[in-house]
């Protein structure tokens, strides 16, 4: 846990001070650099505590500790299902909740979320570069990217899903 959280704070403060560093314009960029670097950390570091809370909350209907509950997710997400039998309904619990966000990622409103996200990126990018801004464009560009990526990401869950749901010996359920 604590690994994690020093490379989530290392991550969220590095990645603060370079979107600080590379949108200052008028004040000095250090102070812009450091006050996003500040508030994104709080930021991650409070979301760290709630999940972790609530990862805690979710593994003690088991019977696991919270690090115990994420180690078996993870274990499941590479396909490996748990040799002890008294964690199986925490693995099928796992594997019922993953199934449920990747079918919620499925449903027509993301789908428009993310055409409309597209369409806001690309037409904020031809902006900047008509304006001779290229840092934001870029920035622009590469989150068209990153959404253009997204299907791609969500066939290789659904593989995961599919091995790990063979792996613990559930009923086969074809994406929607």
């Amino acid at each position: 846990m604590l690994a994690l959280l020093g490379v989530g704070c290392l991550g969220a403060a590095l990645t603060g001070l370079a979107v600080g560093v590379l949108t200052a314009d008028t004040e000095p960029w250090v102070r812009s650099a450091l006050t996003i670097a500040a508030i994104a950390l709080v930021a991650g570091l409070v979301t760290f505590l709630v999940v972790w809370r609530l990862a805690g909350l979710t593994a003690r209907r088991f019977g696991l500790s919270a690090a115990r509950y994420t180690r078996l997710g993870r274990e499941m997400r590479r396909g490996r299902p748990p040799t002890d039998p008294g964690m199986r309904p925490a693995a099928v619990d796992i594997v019922a909740r993953w199934r449920r966000t990747l079918e919620s990622q499925g449903r027509r409103r993301y789908r428009w979320t993310r055409v409309a996200l597209l369409s806001l990126w690309l037409v904020m990018a031809v902006t900047h570069l008509a304006d001779g801004s290229y840092l934001p464009a870029t920035l622009m560009l590469l989150g068209v990217l990153a959404l253009l990526a997204l299907p791609l990401s969500l066939r290789r869950q659904w593989r995961r899903l599919d091995a790990a749901e063979r792996a613990l010996g559930l009923p086969d359920q074809s994406p929607p």
